[in-house]
């Protein structure tokens, strides 16, 4: 069913070091994901492809066959209104049908998909459709008011404005199927017809979260989806045919970024799977989460270490029947070890951490069905991927440096649109990526991530990794979140800040003079003393509500040192 590599060995009758040595990528000609996600064998087509839980919280279940009905139907149309290969379309939906039948129509025409969140703000939607020369944007037109301004500015020359539609609309009743809001606005025609596509064809540029600089639109061909689907095995533990089809799998991360698209919607389309979606235009809900798990028996699920930390502290797990739940993959940033544990006890699942970034997804992690779990790592390497550190002027498969990645890797970027110089700076002279992440490749292969080279602080001369700071805080039972970073210091060039979020969110609310304030401040630099060196202390602590975030959701590491400057 999945094409594009082989085990060889059976993952789970297998060492590791067997499956991985053994392990073949066996890359097609033509590969389009417009196409392998859909045109399974006969015993998938009237399988549930998408579950959909609308505004209403109505629940529709759609089939490959359905799913496969309405794309043919939008390709069609969207040919006729001028979308032809190698265009650039923006698609700009919350987690819906018509997000998910829009993605695949353009797929198939050879065109290239430019995801963009519906959060965004105006500034970065007219970046993102200026920079990236879109020509067509498809947008649920519950929000394309709010954007008018930027399109009077972006010259785009078609809009399509798409009302989601739920099930029980009368305008449309269930007639629609997953076509949904299209069904108004386009005609019955339809075309099986895809474009030939390599698999190194352009098929997404995806907009990073620009924290430290303006987005960079980061080109993924069609192959990135056969480059993240071993890690997508792997983490989800998911080796058999049937288990995979039977696996149902849910993200409360938009379909906009690549962890929510190639660690959830397309690897498990491909794989014969059913997707469970929900729309939701606010922030993230844990009691809903687990209501979800609930009533639609989902068995895995991609979590951020934000969500569950929050389902941890905002929900009573015992109130709802988790029995399907049975593996969680964690990425997107660090999860530290409590709530980790917190989750396996309570939660009753397998919790996989994995490393990826949007330049090259899925290429190591845990993946306790084939070797054991080690505080403190990652894990290992998937089975296709090959990783080094770079040491100075040299390459090695074990120490300490920046994280690199063999470029003949499927899940490996083409490039950053319109930007060679960048695009240049991110491989070595000899051809593999640097990721920019600071790592420690063990002899056993067990890889640490010890956080953005960037974000290494030097004090005193000594290389100090804000990651191992933060799990030893985050330990501490009065403390909710870290983050740690270097400030500059006259007598030592750089020490180390400590900016907590603390369980008891009113110490945050207090100034410096505050009883419980200076408390925990003396209780957390006793507690660094027994945890840490003396070089790895933080020299000041400083107490907030909250962490700003990028776009994306993760911890804007910029915004809080850069406040402190």
């Amino acid at each position: 069913m999945l094409s594009g590599y082989s085990f060889n060995c059976q993952p789970k009758e297998c060492t590791y070091d067997e499956i991985h040595e053994d392990f073949m990528w066996d890359i097609p000609e033509i590969y389009n994901i417009g196409s392998v996600t859909l045109r399974h064998d006969n015993q998938h087509t009237n399988q549930t492809a998408l579950v959909y839980l609308d505004e209403k919280g109505t629940v529709s279940e759609y089939t490959y066959t359905q799913l496969e009905d309405a794309v043919t139907t939008l390709v069609y149309n969207f040919e006729e209104r001028g979308i032809t290969e190698g265009d650039r379309v923006a698609i700009c939906f919350p987690p819906s049908p018509e997000l998910l039948i829009s993605y695949l129509a353009v797929f198939r025409l050879g065109a290239v998909c430019v995801p963009v969140s519906v959060l965004s703000e105006t500034d970065t939607l007219e970046y993102c459709l200026d920079h990236a020369a879109v020509s067509t944007l498809l947008i649920d037109s519950a929000i394309s008011d709010q954007f008018q301004q930027v399109l009077e500015i972006v010259d785009i020359e078609r809009v399509i404005s798409v009302p989601l539609r739920a099930s029980d609309d009368q305008t449309t009743g269930s007639e629609a199927g997953p076509l949904g809001g299209y069904r108004d606005i386009v005609s019955d025609g339809k075309t099986t017809r895809v474009v030939e596509t390599a698999p190194d064809d352009p098929a997404l540029i995806l907009y990073t979260s620009g924290s430290t600089g303006v987005p960079k639109g980061v080109v993924q061909g069609h192959q990135y989806l056969i480059g993240s689907l071993p890690g997508y095995q792997c983490w989800y533990e998911l080796f058999d045919p049937a288990e995979l089809a039977s696996a149902r799998v849910w993200t409360p991360a938009e379909w906009a970024w690549a962890g929510a698209l190639f660690d959830v919607v397309f690897p498990t389309l491909a794989a014969g799977g059913t997707i469970v979606a929900r729309t939701r235009r606010s922030g993230f809900d844990p009691s809903s989460a687990l209501s979800l798990v609930e009533s639609q028996e989902i068995t895995h699920s991609f979590l951020p270490p934000t969500a569950l930390r929050r389902i941890r502290d905002e929900t009573s797990p015992a109130d709802y029947d988790l029995s399907s739940f049975e593996t969680i993959m964690c990425g997107a940033e660090p999860l530290t070890a409590s709530v980790k544990r917190w989750a396996q006890d309570t939660l009753g699942v397998t919790v996989n951490e994995a490393y990826g970034q949007t330049e090259a997804n899925a290429i190591l992690g845990e993946s306790t069905a084939l070797y054991p779990q080690k505080e403190g790592t990652t894990g290992l390497p998937y089975p296709g991927h090959t990783l080094a550190v770079q040491q100075g002027d040299e390459r090695r498969g074990i120490g300490r440096g920046e994280l690199l990645i063999d470029s003949s890797d499927p899940v490996v970027f083409i490039e950053y649109w319109n930007n060679p110089e960048a695009t240049s700076t991110a491989f070595t002279e000899d051809g593999w990526l640097k990721t920019g992440d600071e790592a420690i490749i063990q002899e056993n292969g067990y890889v640490s991530i010890e956080g953005r080279v960037d974000d290494i602080i030097i004090t005193s001369g000594y290389r100090v990794s804000p990651k191992e700071v933060e799990s030893k805080l985050e330990s501490h039972p009065n403390v909710e979140a870290v983050v740690v970073g270097g400030i500059p210091d006259p007598d030592r060039g750089t020490v180390i800040k400590a900016f907590i979020v603390p369980i008891d969110e009113r110490i945050a609310l207090n100034d410096r003079e505050d009883e419980r304030y200076q408390k925990l401040e003396l209780e957390l630099t006793r507690f660094a003393k027994d945890k840490l060196d003396a070089y790895k202390k933080p020299r000041e602590y400083e107490f907030l509500e909250e962490f700003p975030k990028t776009r994306n959701g993760k911890v804007d590491r910029a915004a809080l040192l850069n406040s402190d400057s």
